[in-house]
C-alpha cells in the first residue's frame, strides 16, 4: 500500500493524526499540510502528528506546519523506516518535534524550523545521533 496525503488541513483532532505501521507499506508521503490543533485533549499521553513503524517504507515529510493543541502533542515519531526525508517543516509547541527510534533507517533532517519546544530537545531518541542534520533551525539542542 502507498499512502499519500497532500494539501490538507486538519482543524481539530482529540488524539493523534497519522498512525502508520506494517511491513507491506513501501511509500508514505505527507506534504504541504497544516497538521494543527491535534492532541486537543486534557488526557495525558503522547499524541503524534505522524507515527510510523513500517520498516520497508520510504517516508517523505515535506512542507508541513505542525502545531498541537496541548502540551501532550509530539511532531514525528519515526520508529522504523527504510529511509526518511524530513524537509522544510515547521514545528511549533511540540513536546518533541522529531523522535527517531533505534530501528529507523537512514534519516535526513533538512531546512526544518522549531519554536516553543516543550521538551528538552528538538530531536530525540535512540536513533537521533545517526540522522543527517543540515540547515535546520531548532530552538532547543538538536539532540537529546
Amino acid at each position: 500500500c502507498q499512502i499519500v496525503v497532500t494539501d490538507c488541513e486538519v482543524g481539530f483532532a482529540a488524539g493523534a493524526l497519522l498512525e502508520i505501521a506494517g511491513r507491506n507499506v513501501p511509500e508514505v508521503k505527507v506534504a504541504d499540510c497544516k497538521l494543527t490543533r491535534y492532541a486537543n485533549t486534557k488526557t495525558q499521553g503522547r499524541y503524534h502528528a505522524l507515527r510510523i513503524a513500517a520498516p520497508h517504507a520510504r517516508l517523505t515529510f515535506q512542507g508541513n506546519d505542525i502545531l498541537p493543541a496541548s502540551p501532550f502533542g509530539d511532531g514525528l515519531a519515526i520508529e522504523a523506516v527504510k529511509w526518511a526525508s524530513i524537509v522544510g517543516n515547521t514545528f511549533q509547541g511540540c513536546t518533541t518535534p522529531v523522535e527517531i527510534g533505534a530501528a529507523a533507517g537512514r534519516v535526513l533532517l533538512a531546512a526544518n524550523l522549531s519554536s516553543d519546544t516543550q521538551g528538552p530537545a528538538a530531536v530525540a531518541g535512540a536513533g537521533a545521533a545517526a540522522a543527517a542534520d543540515a540547515a535546520n533551525a531548532w530552538d532547543k539542542p538538536a539532540r537529546g
